[in-house]
């Protein structure tokens, strides 16, 4: 139906806007603009995904540490479960009662 096609979309959305977003940002050289990708969902998998290897990772700058990671991908999955219970309940006809 239209919900799935509005998941997909917003989905590929994310992975291929987040990725030309966060070159324009890095282009400037802010640091506000660095802070802001720092925190954008895939960089921060991306960088979790770097440390599973074995031996040392090379954190040149473009890996993120561990738990910065981590954390961040949790508050995505909370505020995506959050966001998905409040549409469910806003649509939800007959009601728990």
């Amino acid at each position: 139906g239209r919900s799935q096609a509005a998941g997909i979309g917003a989905a590929l959305g994310l992975l291929i806007g987040e990725q030309i977003v966060g070159q324009l940002l890095r282009g400037l050289n802010l640091h506000w603009a660095t802070t802001l990708v720092n925190i954008f969902p895939n960089r921060n998998s991306q960088s979790l995904l770097a440390y599973n290897v074995f031996g040392p990772v090379d954190r040149n700058g473009e890996v993120l540490g561990q738990w910065h990671s981590l954390i961040t991908i949790a508050i995505y999955a909370v505020l995506c479960i959050v966001v998905a219970l409040v549409v469910f309940r806003r649509r939800d006809i007959r009601g728990a009662a």
